[in-house]
C-alpha cells in the first residue's frame, strides 16, 4: 500500500487532500479507480502500439514486490505481472522505460519507519531496486531510481513529501524542522540512488541509469 495511491483523499479548491491511516469508509481516494492498467495492460499496449509508440515509461510499484517494504521475500506475483507487462511491450516493438519510485511511496514504510529520514531505507530502496534490476535484465535497458527527485525543496508541501519521501510531518513541527528532515531525506535519497545505480551496471553493464 502506497501513500500516492491508497491512503490520500481527494481534495479540491476548498477541501485540502488528507492522507489517512488506513482506507477509511466514507473517503474517496481517487486512484483507486482510473483505467485500471492492471487488468487491461494488453488492451493498452495494442493501443500504443497501433498509435506507433516506440518506447513507454512507467513505474514498478514498489509495495507490488515488498508489500510491506521489510518482507523476507518479494512477492512473486507482482514480479510476474511485470514480466508479462514487458513481454507485451517487446511483443509490439516498445522499448520499457521504467521508474522505481515515482511518488509512491510505501505506506508502512512512511508511517513505521519515517521513509527517507531513516537510514534503513536505503538498505529497503536498494534491495528492492536490485530484485527488480536481477529480474528484468533482459527486458530492461533504460532505468530511472526517483521521478524528479529535486522536489524536496518543497518541504512545505506535506503531500509531495509524504509522497515521495515518506515524511508523515507531526502536528507543531516549525519549518526549521521540517527543512531539516527533507535535506536529511534528500542525502539519503541520493545515496539510494547512488547503489542502486551502480549495482544496476554491475548486473547489466548494457543497462541506462539515472
Amino acid at each position: 500500500m502506497s501513500v500516492a495511491a491508497y491512503v490520500m483523499t481527494v481534495g479540491s479548491a476548498t477541501k485540502p487532500q488528507e492522507i489517512t491511516d488506513g482506507v477509511l469508509p466514507g473517503n474517496n481516494y481517487p486512484n483507486h479507480s482510473a483505467i485500471d492498467f492492471y487488468h487491461h495492460h494488453k488492451e493498452d499496449i495494442k493501443l500504443l502500439a497501433g498509435m506507433g509508440f516506440k518506447s513507454f515509461r512507467t513505474s514498478i510499484a514498489w509495495t507490488r514486490i515488498f508489500p510491506n517494504v521489510d518482507d523476507a521475500e518479494p512477492n512473486e506475483a507482482g514480479l510476474k505481472f511485470y514480466d508479462d507487462l514487458f513481454d507485451e511491450m517487446h511483443k509490439y516493438g516498445i522499448e520499457p522505460v521504467i521508474t522505481l519510485s515515482h511518488f509512491g511511496m510505501p505506506f508502512n514504510l512512511a508511517k513505521n519507519y519515517g521513509g527517507f529520514t531513516n537510514r534503513k531505507t536505503i538498505d529497503f530502496f536498494v534491495r528492492f531496486a536490485e530484485v527488480c534490476f536481477k529480474r528484468y535484465k533482459n527486458k530492461v535497458k533504460y532505468w530511472m531510481t526517483f521521478n524528479e527527485i529535486d522536489n524536496q525543496s518543497a518541504f512545505n508541501n506535506d503531500f509531495l513529501m509524504a509522497t515521495n519521501s515518506g515524511i508523515l510531518f507531526k502536528e507543531g513541527m516549525t519549518d526549521e524542522e521540517k527543512e531539516a528532515a527533507m535535506y536529511q531525506a534528500a542525502h539519503y535519497e541520493f545515496v539510494a540512488s547512488a547503489l542502486a545505480v551502480k549495482i544496476g551496471y554491475k548486473i547489466n553493464p548494457d543497462s541506462r541509469s539515472t
